[in-house]
């Protein structure tokens, strides 16, 4: 049913979510090679066609996604995609945000805003747990009948405001301290009610996960600092990276701990932050004159202990990491390295469609050469910069376009490698619709490489002579024959014609050149 929907575009999905080869199998690379808000505007397409296929009466898919508000414009395109295919009756997309993060202006509102005029969205605004909701939640977490839980209920309820966090941690605190515990002989839980009453809390949940992560041996709280600077989850092999052991081979006891005590989920080889306010707490605990070091640090180890082949898996949480502490890199070749690695990140973000992270990265890169970097180190400072304009073309950020294809144009050595810049301009500039400008754009290169174009209008006569003139170069071949003929190799000759490509459907809505 996938390949019936989505045909040889399945390749497309395929370089997003490499899993999926395992129903599709060994697929032949038959995506076609084009770039920016095309290439986004085509894998939304194709996701969209694949969710369809996937999505039936017999199983309809529900999609949730959590923390909305840190949504790049990406992904909330492709929500966007999804959520507005109408004639997809089997598909429920279900997502959460904190409010007080969003504004009128923020991108999440914004999307919202547009998808309401067409879809009807249902909004929950979810408050905290309710008195009679407290009871029914201490309850079941003790395994008692909510009548005899409703003076602990009562506490818990006053003491943290119904805030479903800090009454889970609370009551952990409570057993972990005493106050709470099992009697064997009458199998049931009880509490000193008068400790209880006494057990003071901090205001917000972030404080008290913080008391509770500094009662943690030193290396449960090692690897939840460590973790909480790469993000809410982390793959079991990154862990391993991080913390110079392979879990797979035996126990850890700290991480074990770290699970039992609910800070940390284990799905299959995924670990996750129970809760982002838990992630939060261990990131505080960190010195913030030190956070990057820190960081600085993870990116390090990474580097060191990962191999070629896991380095392409990883190499956006290294290159994450380093980032942070570029103000600790003062080795020239050091900080080569890690232009490279930006550059390795941009485009392999190019190529998954994550423009705006792309842009990020080769900026990064950018940042890290020195004056002198397109004498000493020409081929990077070249890939840098035209990957980087490509980048901004790509997410629409026109208005700096043209000072960073400016640099390549001063510093290319040759009229090939500034090829890609130009290319890029034109478009920007055609994107603007200013299609004249971007029309006298290509007509100056044009020049500049010897093949001048002749901006007075043909007469029909004319253009049927040069057409018939056209014809007689390739009179009596084949068309086999023909794309047997030895390929072109003056660079300069090359340049003109993909210009001429790109000019084709300028000059079509164009009254004159």
């Amino acid at each position: 049913a996938i390949l019936k929907a989505v045909g040889s575009d399945i390749s497309v999905l395929v370089k997003a979510i490499p899993s999926l080869s395992r129903i599709t199998g060994k697929l032949d690379d038959a995506s076609v090679h084009v770039g920016g808000i095309e290439l986004e505007n085509r894998f939304n397409y194709i996701f969209e066609k694949f969710i369809s296929s996937v999505a039936t009466p017999s199983h309809p898919i529900v999609l949730y996604l959590d923390d909305l508000q840190w949504a790049d414009a990406s992904s909330l395109n492709l929500i966007k995609t999804l959520v507005m295919d109408t004639k997809n009756k089997n598909f429920l997309f279900v997502g959460a945000f904190r409010d007080d993060e969003v504004n009128d202006e923020h991108p999440l509102a914004c999307q919202l805003k547009f998808i309401g005029e067409s879809v009807p969205i249902t909004r929950i605004k979810t408050t905290n747990i309710s008195k009679a909701s407290m009871n029914d939640f201490v309850s079941d977490i003790l395994q008692m009948s909510p009548s005899s839980t409703t003076s602990l209920a009562e506490l818990v309820y006053r003491k943290t405001g119904g805030n479903g966090l800090v009454a889970t941690q609370f009551i952990q605190t409570l057993w972990y301290e005493g106050s709470l515990y099992f009697l064997l002989d009458s199998n049931k839980w009880t509490w000193d009610i008068k400790a209880v009453e006494a057990k003071s809390i901090p205001e917000d949940a972030v404080e008290l996960l913080v008391e509770k992560i500094l009662q943690l041996p030193s290396a449960a709280r090692y690897i939840l600092q460590y973790l909480s600077c790469i993000g809410s989850s982390c793959h079991e092999s990154t862990l391993g990276l991080i913390t110079g052991q392979v879990l797979v081979s035996g126990p850890f006891p700290a991480l074990d701990l770290i699970i039992e005590e609910g800070l940390l989920i284990k799905e299959g080889i995924e670990y996750k932050f129970a809760h982002d306010q838990i992630q939060l707490a261990a990131y505080s605990l960190i010195p913030v004159d030190k956070r990057d070091c820190v960081h600085l640090q993870i990116g390090s180890m990474i580097l060191k202990h990962a191999s070629k082949e896991r380095m392409d898996s990883v190499i956006f949480i290294a290159v994450d990491q380093l980032n942070r502490g570029t103000k600790f890199i003062t080795d020239e070749d050091q900080k080569v390295q890690l232009a490279n690695l930006n550059l390795r990140a941009g485009e392999k973000a190019m190529s998954l469609g994550t423009f705006s992270s792309a842009v990020a990265y080769l900026k990064s890169g950018i940042d890290l050469l020195e004056r002198d970097s397109w004498a000493k180190i020409y081929d990077l400072s070249l890939q840098l910069h035209s990957s980087y304009a490509v980048s901004l073309y790509s997410i629409g950020q026109f208005s700096e376009i043209t000072q960073a294809v400016s640099k390549i144009i001063v510093s290319a050595k040759v009229i090939g490698h500034k090829l890609p810049a130009y290319l890029t301009l034109i478009k920007a500039v055609a994107a603007q619709k200013k299609v004249a400008e971007a029309l006298r754009i290509a007509l100056k290169i044009l020049d500049e490489l010897g093949e001048p174009v002749a901006t007075s209008r043909k007469t029909k006569e004319e253009l049927i002579g040069i057409l018939f003139y056209t014809n007689k170069q390739f009179e009596g071949m084949t068309k086999d024959e023909i794309m047997e003929l030895k390929r072109m190799e003056n660079p300069d000759k090359i340049a003109a014609m993909k210009i001429l490509d790109e000019l084709c459907i300028y000059v079509y809505f164009l009254e004159e050149v």
